[in-house]
């Protein structure tokens, strides 16, 4: 009787072995040959499942989405606003090995998705998911008088994700100029500003006398 073999089971396979490919050596090691070795199979048993290495990496990309969105769930099932968008932001930064490494996966796939439509658009697809997100989180924010009432959410998604963007392409290509403790900085600095903006909007404006007396004052010390 023929062995069944599970498809998908043993592409998921494939596909961690180059994970712990690039965990291990780099991503500069992920040859089709060292990933065969890896899994176990040869090269022929490799290409019937991955037409060639671009196929492999949006695999363990893909992948990489998947398992980074089932942690951005578990927090978003936690809570909202502010205090869970930070732990949204930071899951995407790569302060983890792990998250470095699917941060180089997709540097390295990028170059291929440059002249590839197909690849393009899934790869828009995956941002405008993590966007709306940022998006959502910003809103609960927004309500709960976390950031300003006026505050411009899309654009705010917008700096968010670039901003992560060039954090992880930063921490990829100098990793020792940018190690975890400096990228949650300037993701903490960028959270802060926002919460202050809503600080000074929320601040009484002078009306009526007292309106008056300021700009009195105002007046007496630049004639002074």
């Amino acid at each position: 009787m023929p062995k069944i073999v599970d498809h998908d089971a043993r592409r998921e396979e494939i596909v961690d072995a180059v994970w712990r490919v690039i965990s291990r050596d780099g991503i500069a090691s992920a040859t089709t040959r060292n990933i065969a070795q890896e899994a176990g199979c040869s090269n022929g048993v490799l290409s019937h499942y991955f037409a060639d290495k671009t196929a492999l990496l949006h695999a363990a990309l893909q992948i990489g989405y998947r398992r980074t969105e089932q942690r951005v769930n578990e927090w978003l099932r936690r809570g909202s606003g502010l205090r869970v968008l930070r732990e949204v932001l930071l899951l995407t930064v790569p302060i983890t090995n792990e998250a470095l490494f699917g941060n180089q996966v997709e540097l390295a796939f990028l170059g291929h998705a440059v002249g590839n439509r197909q690849l393009a658009r899934e790869h828009h697809a995956i941002y405008e998911r993590f966007r709306s997100i940022v998006r959502r989180l910003l809103l609960d924010a927004r309500r709960a008088g976390e950031i300003a009432a006026d505050a411009d959410v899309g654009t705010i998604a917008d700096a968010l994700v670039a901003l992560i963007d060039g954090l992880g392409m930063e921490a990829c290509l100098f990793p020792n100029a940018f190690p975890a403790q400096r990228q949650r900085a300037v993701v903490d600095v960028f959270l802060s500003a926002m919460m202050a903006g809503s600080t000074a909007s929320a601040a009484p404006r002078p009306t009526g006398a007292r309106k008056r007396s300021v700009t009195r004052r105002s007046m007496q010390r630049r004639q002074a």
